[in-house]
C-alpha cells in the first residue's frame, strides 16, 4: 500500500500543469572579418553559419573591419573573435606595431587558417623586374593599418627603400588595377588568399606578377619568422600559366582572453566544420588542418587548447 501511495503522489505532481520553461536566449557573439569583397569575410560568414546552425545557442554579429581594427576591438572587448593576419596579431601582442608600442596582451589564438600569398603586381610590359626597381615609382601598399601595408613596408625596407624613396599610395585591392591602367601607379602589393574569389579581374591584361625571392627576402624571413615562402598558383583563367614564387603570411582567427573556454571551444569546432563546407562549395582554398592550425604565433586560448587536445584523443 505504501508503494501505491508514493506512485500516486508522483503522478499527481506530474499533472500540475506547470508553465513551460522558456528556452535560454541566444548568446551574442561578435566576430570581426575583412571587407565584404574580401575572402576573409566569406570565411567569417561560413563560421557564423556553422556556429548558429547546429543549435540556436549563438546569435552571431559579423562585423567588417581592417586587421588593425580587429585586434584593437578584441583588445578593448568590443569584439569576441576575428580574422586577422599572423604578422599583425604577433606584432600587436608583442608590442611591436609601428607607432604603437603598447602590448595587446588580451589577444589569444584560435586557429591558423591559410597562407595568403603577397602579390607584387606591375603594369604589363613594365621595366620593373625587382623591388629595387621601385625607387622613384608610384606604389600602392594597401590601406593604413592593414596586413598588406605592414608586410609591404617590411619588403621595401628589406631592399633599402621607404616612403622617402618610393611614392606610396595607400590604396587597397579594389583600386590598384584601375590606377595601374590609368598610368597613375607603377606597381602595387596585394595580400589575399589562395583562391580566385576576391582577386581583381583583369580582362585587359593590365598587370603582371613579379616574383619575390632572393637574398633580401631571405634576410627578411630570418628577421620576421611569421613571413613564409609561398607560391601563387597558376590560373587557367588568366595569362598566368605557371606558379610564381613569393612570400606570404598566415591568416588566423583570434579571440579575447576573457571569452569563456566553452565558447572558444565551440568557435574552434565550428571553424573546422565551416572549412568542410567551404571546400565543398565554390570557394577552394588551402586550409590548414587541425594538426597544424594550433601553431599560432600568439598563445592559444584555453578553449582552443581543449578542442585540439580532444581532437587528438579521438583520432
Amino acid at each position: 500500500m505504501k508503494r501505491c501511495g508514493l506512485l500516486l503522489a508522483v503522478v499527481s505532481l506530474g499533472g500540475c500543469g506547470a508553465a513551460p520553461v522558456a528556452p535560454p536566449a541566444p548568446v551574442p557573439l561578435h566576430i570581426s572579418a575583412g571587407g565584404k569583397r574580401g575572402y576573409s569575410y566569406r570565411m567569417g560568414e561560413a563560421l557564423a553559419k556553422a556556429l548558429s546552425s547546429r543549435d540556436a545557442r549563438y546569435a552571431v554579429d559579423l562585423q567588417t573591419t581592417e586587421d588593425l581594427v580587429t585586434v584593437q576591438s578584441i583588445q578593448d572587448g568590443t569584439s569576441d573573435c576575428g580574422f586577422t593576419s599572423a604578422n599583425i596579431a604577433y606584432e600587436a601582442f608583442a608590442g611591436r606595431l609601428p607607432d604603437d608600442s603598447r602590448r595587446y596582451d588580451r589577444l589569444r589564438g584560435v586557429a591558423l587558417v591559410q597562407l595568403a600569398p603577397l602579390h607584387f603586381v606591375v603594369r604589363k610590359g613594365s621595366s620593373i623586374h625587382d623591388v629595387s626597381d621601385l625607387r622613384g615609382r608610384g606604389l600602392a601598399i594597401g590601406t593604413p593599418g592593414g596586413a598588406t601595408s605592414r608586410i609591404a613596408m617590411l619588403v621595401l625596407h628589406a631592399y633599402g627603400l621607404g616612403r622617402d624613396s618610393v611614392h606610396i599610395v595607400d590604396e587597397g585591392l579594389g583600386r590598384v588595377l584601375p590606377l595601374l591602367r590609368s598610368g597613375k601607379l607603377d606597381g602595387g602589393f596585394l595580400l589575399y588568399g589562395q583562391t580566385t574569389e576576391g582577386r581583381p579581374s583583369d580582362p585587359g591584361q593590365t598587370a603582371q606578377i613579379v616574383p619575390l625571392f632572393g637574398a633580401p627576402i631571405e634576410r627578411l624571413r630570418q628577421e620576421y619568422p611569421f613571413i613564409r615562402p609561398a607560391l601563387i598558383l597558376a590560373d587557367r583563367d588568366t595569362s598566368q600559366r605557371n606558379a610564381i614564387r613569393t612570400i606570404g603570411v598566415e591568416t588566423m582567427i583570434i579571440c579575447r582572453a576573457g571569452l569563456g573556454p566553452d565558447r572558444v571551444q565551440d568557435v574552434t569546432d565550428a571553424w573546422f566544420r565551416a572549412t568542410n563546407h567551404l571546400l565543398e562549395s565554390s570557394f577552394p582554398f588551402d586550409t590548414i588542418s587541425p594538426d597544424l592550425a594550433s601553431a599560432t604565433p600568439i598563445p592559444l586560448h584555453e578553449g582552443a587548447t581543449r578542442y585540439y587536445r580532444a581532437k587528438r584523443l579521438t583520432q
